[in-house]
């Protein structure tokens, strides 16, 4: 069944021996464990991208109340496949390849759990180092954010200085910590 976007599809046959199911809320489109999507608009298979910003996979569906969606084919495999706990309500990739949208690589979890998983969160947030140009003073702080927030400032603009797209925020010249 590897090459079965290239043969001709059965699909009555692929629904019976349970490789594909109808996705809630999407009724014209079948997935299956590993994250094919089969439309039974177009009989075709469908391709979806990555999306840059977040690097999930997508694809645009139509619903059952006829309006078009974007969803992340994560999540359609989740809905389909996944038991679903009550509070969870993030998907969560156990390898934390994004791209990876089997079935047994996803779980339900809250957002804390998912924002916290193996690390993420640490791995996520890198010091930063403010300089008072004036005075050469130095303040470590554990993340842009925490920065923003006691300095009243937008850590986007921050960050951008850090990454040398501003020359500086709240009159401080900035720099990540190690880099």
């Amino acid at each position: 069944m590897d090459n079965v976007e290239n043969e001709k599809v059965d699909i009555v046959k692929l629904i019976k021996r349970g490789d594909y199911k109808p996705i809630k809320g999407f009724s014209k489109y079948l997935v299956s464990k590993d994250g094919k999507i089969y439309s039974t608009i177009s009989n075709k298979f469908m391709k979806s991208q990555v999306n840059h910003k977040t690097g999930y996979l997508e694809l645009i569906l139509k619903g059952d109340d006829n309006q078009r969606k974007t969803c992340t084919v994560h999540r359609l495999v989740a809905l389909t496949y996944c038991k679903k706990p009550n509070g969870c309500n993030h998907v969560n990739h156990i390898n934390e390849i994004k791209t990876d949208c089997r079935a047994e690589n996803l779980e339900w979890c809250t957002q804390k759990y998912n924002n916290t998983y193996n690390g993420k969160d640490q791995r996520s947030c890198k010091k930063v180092v403010s300089t008072n140009e004036h005075t050469g003073e130095e303040t470590i702080w554990n993340s842009a954010r925490i920065a923003a927030r006691t300095l009243g400032v937008s850590y986007k603009n921050i960050s951008a200085v850090c990454r040398g797209l501003r020359p500086r925020c709240a009159g401080l010249k900035w720099r990540f910590l190690n880099g």
